[in-house]
């Protein structure tokens, strides 16, 4: 669980960001090239765009983040790509105008894109929540149940014994037959 305050979804101010061919042209000029310089108005190939602080993955794309961490250009390069190829791209474009905004800076020195927000937080979980959950681990697993292991013990010595006294009485039935 958890929790996400309210900014995360809100609106950030509008920003210039390069469109398609000004990103893709200034990534393959320069590999060493992490984030996008800041755009103005009359740049060339810009476009003003406005996105929330978080946005969905497309779930069908959600297991090539959890490979490890991305940066904002490894993200347009290879998950953009991977969504031009599947022909989503009309379906994801707030995907892409957040991948846009991630490669872009606002001003010069900056270091961080304009959507950078503090990580949500995972809340403490209280006493009566784990205590629910190692019940439930418990009743799945009847090994973890200390309780219960003298009895589980036992249980396998009685089949055991169960077992062994059944062969002896069949191969003594067998010797005398």
């Amino acid at each position: 669980m958890i929790e996400f305050q309210d900014a995360y979804w809100n609106l950030i101010a509008a920003v210039y960001t390069g469109d398609d061919a000004n990103i893709n042209n200034t990534l393959t000029a320069d590999a060493d090239v992490q984030v996008l310089a800041p755009f103005v108005a009359d740049d060339a190939g810009t476009v003003q765009r406005r996105v929330h602080s978080t946005v969905v993955i497309p779930p069908a794309y959600v297991p090539l983040f959890l490979t490890g961490p991305l940066t904002p250009r490894q993200a347009w390069e290879t998950i953009r790509a991977q969504i031009i190829a599947d022909g989503r791209e009309a379906a994801c474009e707030p995907f892409f105008n957040y991948l846009r905004l991630a490669l872009t800076i606002v001003n010069t020195g900056d270091t961080k894109s304009p959507i950078a927000i503090a990580p949500p937080t995972v809340p403490l979980a209280d006493n009566f929540l784990l205590d629910r959950r190692h019940s439930i681990l418990e009743q799945d697993f009847l090994v973890l149940n200390t309780a219960l292991a003298g009895i589980h013990h036992n249980k396998i010595a009685n089949e055991l014994h169960t077992f062994v006294t059944v062969t002896q009485n069949a191969n003594a039935r067998r010797l005398t037959a």
